[in-house]
């Protein structure tokens, strides 16, 4: 994610907690926790919007309870059911990472208004 991206979404009204740190825990992988949303349907959002990405660690994907390794990192309930993953390859350049954090906010702006 840029860090552009990042600063938009930090300056939200909506907290997001990147998870394993600011820095990369490993090459082209980022998680995010948003407390209060639904991780499943920021998937769903992004999907129709053309992103791949998951809620969830890849083990327990199909599972409705909060993951064990976002609450092992101090995220509470809400934010750990809120997590999304997103990877990234070497077949993503600049252009589409930016195109995906620009839908991200947005994704999380709409969906913060919907419950709100």
């Amino acid at each position: 994610l840029t860090r552009a991206g990042m600063e938009e979404l930090e300056r939200s009204e909506h907290g997001v907690l990147v998870n394993g740190g600011q820095e990369m825990p490993a090459p082209g992988f980022r998680s995010l926790s948003l407390a209060g949303l639904d991780g499943h349907a920021l998937v769903a959002d992004l999907a129709v919007q053309g992103f791949a990405v998951a809620s969830g660690s890849a083990c327990s994907e199909n599972r409705p309870e909060p993951s064990r390794t976002i609450l092992a990192l101090g995220r509470s309930p809400a934010e750990a059911l809120g997590t999304i993953r997103i990877s990234f390859g070497r077949s993503n350049d600049r252009e589409s990472v930016e195109a995906f954090a620009s839908a991200l906010v947005k994704t999380v702006r709409r969906q913060t208004e919907q419950k709100g």
